[in-house]
């Protein structure tokens, strides 16, 4: 059993979550070829486990990164977080996009169970005033021009949070204020496919103050005067920090469902806005003037998979240079287990071997 690194001789730290191999706080493992390793975190060399440990640690490891629920994948490298926080590496073919179900279930669940609530508290506190106006002796038709007025109010403070939006970069130079929604649309293939068009109120100096005066900032407060296109990362970025507003209300598991089958069907979730921005027309058919293209009039699970999409790309980002990191040394310590193993094998065994692999080639 392994104590200590072999490298820098730090000793690792204890784990809780893998029994068979209970020391390392990043194990990486690699079922195919039987190779189990332990990452340090100090100098980050992988030190090979010895071959009569690996068996029964490796199912461990396996076991346990099929059931966590958090864990990512990109090329050769998979990456999990177990619950005591056990690092978990797997070498092999990447996992499709299956966690998403879980993780965005509980996260729309929470703000559709917030939504009701506060409607359910709207609607309590509406009737509690209309029972004791009714015992003063009034009739419910007074309430009815301040059930209108709450509705508008509603509406204002919707709308509202959707207009606010931070400055934008102008990719013709300047800085621009949003205002209004972003219109998904397509663009040649060397931009990507797809970008947004995004309407802007007032035109930005370098400290982010409007150009226009305090009469035409008044005049056009609430009106686009015009638009910029953003393509590739800057409207990956725009449409990262505008989707989750669409979706403030949360949504039912069943359309959490369509958003993810969404995502199966464009590719996965890096690929979706091209997907939607070629198929628009089959998204906005149900708007009522016309097909806009405005991520508002987009269906619910569309909405919805276009924030999965989002932050499945900012993960992926994240993750981008770790696990590239990974890679790297996973392919050192492959030429170094496999340099370890050959010296345990008898000279003959490995001659014949070689013989049985050159007579599946057909040499």
């Amino acid at each position: 059993m392994l104590s200590s690194c072999a490298w820098c001789h730090t000793r690792f730290p204890a784990n809780d979550a893998v029994e068979a191999m209970p020391v390392g706080r990043r194990i990486a493992f690699d079922e195919s070829k039987g190779r189990l390793w332990v990452v340090c975190r100090r100098c980050e060399r992988w030190n090979l486990a010895p071959i009569e440990s690996r068996w029964e640690a490796i199912e461990g490891c396996a076991r346990a990164f099929r059931d966590t629920r958090m864990r990512a994948s990109t090329g050769q490298v998979g990456l999990a977080r177990l619950h005591d926080g056990t690092a978990l590496v797997r070498i092999g073919a990447p996992l499709p996009l299956e966690f998403a179900a879980w993780r965005y279930g509980d996260q729309f669940g929470r703000r559709r169970t917030r939504a009701i609530a506060l409607g359910a508290a709207g609607v309590a506190a509406a009737g509690a005033a209309a029972a004791g106006a009714v015992a003063l002796g009034a009739t419910l038709t007074v309430f009815l021009p301040v059930i209108q007025v709450a509705n508008i109010l509603s509406v204002v403070r919707t709308s509202a949070a959707l207009m606010r939006q931070t400055p934008v970069d102008d990719p013709d130079g300047g800085r621009v204020l949003p205002i209004g929604y972003p219109r998904l649309v397509t663009v040649p293939e060397a931009d990507g496919g797809w970008g947004l068009d995004v309407p802007y109120t007032s035109r930005l100096r370098d400290d982010d103050r409007p150009t226009e005066g305090w009469w035409a900032r008044g005049m056009h407060q609430s009106v686009a005067i015009g638009s910029v296109r953003l393509v590739g990362a800057r409207a990956r970025d725009h449409l990262s920090r505008f989707v989750p507003r669409l979706n403030r209300a949360g949504a039912s598991p069943p359309r959490i469902r369509g958003a993810i089958d969404l995502i199966g069907e464009a590719g996965g979730a890096e690929g979706l806005p091209r997907f939607l921005a070629r198929h628009r027309a089959r998204f906005t058919a149900q708007q009522t003037f016309g097909d806009s293209g405005e991520l508002v009039a987009l269906p619910a699970e569309v909405r919805l998979a276009l924030e999965m999409a989002a932050h499945e790309e900012a993960e992926r980002a994240i993750l981008a240079g770790e696990l590239a990191a990974l890679e790297a040394q996973w392919r050192l310590a492959e030429e170094e287990a496999a340099i370890g193993d050959d010296l345990l094998l008898p000279a003959q065994v490995r001659e014949r071997l070689e013989a049985l692999r050159r007579a599946q080639r057909g040499e």
